[in-house]
């Protein structure tokens, strides 16, 4: 089987680069790197060729050298410090089929940023806004005290302090490396306040560290976004949205296993769907709404919770929008508009082995029509009957909310 060797650099010299790093470029007759990186690593007898843009065409010259006219020669790609965190690594085992991929990596920009400013980081959250949305900083936040962020042009230090400093975690100190293992090193330390009105500029080589301080609604550290957190057109947070009572219970009866596949079906101005997609990280959840205003809503949540890389919304009526859709193993059956014998046989048939249906009712015909649907299935029955304090002149009432009955199927 044809190898291809992917070799880390870090910083401007070479020097440091393991024997076995060494000898992957002495054998090379096709060396790929950035221009920067292949200046580097100067005088091998390879046909040295830049990394095309936009990135997506590397895929297929790399699929024509693999051809058999090819075959005798040795390809090697640079990268920078570890190509399998957040580098070059990850889209070759996606996408490169029927190759050995050797790796010889150098410390990570993270590894040497922490490293800098003399602090552990084996408990720290690694995210990366390069090409991604800065929303995805307001998901970690609340949930992690020291976060480490990789920037692009757009998401730079001073942007990244903006979005702390508007989740009210201006108090957060950042960390700004710059150029690490060059001449240029440097590395500043400033308030999320203090930069987010900073006019200085950076290195486009940066990475951020943050330690985090303050507390939000937008980001909170356990499950259970506030009702009034959404947007929903209405100012009390009573919209078409799942009360977080029977939000959390749902998911709880839903058990969904991390890095499946979810629908929400009547996904409303989004509760469920956020909730689920924040704290399931490694899943996708499909939002699935036909109604234009709930949609509306639903964009707006799935930003304002940083939950857009794993929460996909879908304009449509089940059971015609579930079509394309990967295969589920867990749904939330929330509205059917008076189709949800139809709509539940078809997600019944599309259910993972091993998966689970939660449909609530609140109304009598819906509770009974929920009977019928059960019958001959393997069905669990749960009942959240809510009351919240609320103030009478100087007194204080218990007013309940409706009763919701949750049924639970789960596909043997």
């Amino acid at each position: 089987m044809k190898q291809i060797d992917v070799v880390g650099l870090s910083g401007d010299s070479p020097l440091s680069l393991h024997p076995s790093a060494r000898m992957a470029l002495e054998k090379a007759d096709i060396l790929y790197g950035s221009e920067r990186q292949l200046a580097l690593v100067p005088g091998y007898k390879a046909n040295y060729r830049q990394i095309p843009s936009p990135f997506s065409q590397l895929q297929a010259e790399i699929t024509q050298l693999m051809t058999p006219e090819h075959a005798a020669e040795h390809m090697v790609l640079l990268a920078s410090g570890d190509p399998l965190f957040y580098g070059i690594g990850g889209w070759l085992t996606r996408w490169i089929k029927g190759v050995n991929l050797c790796f010889h990596p150098q410390p990570s920009a993270i590894q040497l940023a922490f490293s800098r400013i003399g602090k552990p980081w084996e408990q720290a959250c690694v995210l990366s806004v390069h090409g991604r949305p800065l929303s995805t900083l307001r998901r970690e936040a609340g949930r992690h005290t020291l976060l480490a962020v990789l920037t692009d042009n757009n998401n730079h230090p001073i942007a990244i302090a903006q979005a702390l400093v508007d989740m009210h975690f201006g108090d957060s100190t950042i960390w700004v490396a710059e150029d690490l293992e060059t001449r240029s090193e440097k590395v500043s330390c400033f308030s999320a306040k203090e930069l987010a009105q900073s006019t200085q500029t950076f290195s486009p080589l940066n990475v951020v560290i943050i330690e985090t301080r303050g507390q939000s609604a937008l980001s909170p550290s356990f499950p259970g976004l506030p009702n009034t957190a959404f947007s929903t057109g209405s100012p009390a947070g009573q919209g078409m949205l799942t009360k977080r009572e029977v939000r959390l219970a749902a998911l709880a009866q839903l058990q969904p296993p991390p890095g499946t596949t979810g629908w929400d079906i009547g996904a409303g101005c989004g509760g469920l769907a956020v909730e689920w997609a924040r704290w399931s990280i490694q899943s996708r959840i499909y939002a699935i709404e036909t109604n234009p205003a709930r949609l509306e809503h639903l964009h707006i949540n799935q930003q304002r919770f940083g939950v857009e890389s794993n929460l996909q919304i879908v304009a449509g009526r089940a059971p015609d929008a579930l079509q394309a859709l990967p295969t589920p193993h867990s749904i939330y059956l929330g509205g059917s508009q008076g189709q949800a014998t139809e709509i539940l046989a078809y997600c019944w048939e599309r259910l993972a082995p091993g998966g689970r249906i939660v449909i609530p009712a609140v109304t009598l015909e819906t509770r009974a029509a929920l009977v019928t649907l059960a019958q001959g299935k393997p069905a669990e029955w749960l009942e959240i009957a809510v009351a919240s304090g609320k103030r009478a002149g100087p007194l204080t009432m218990m007013q309940p909310q409706r009763p919701v009955l949750l049924l639970t199927l789960e596909k043997s």
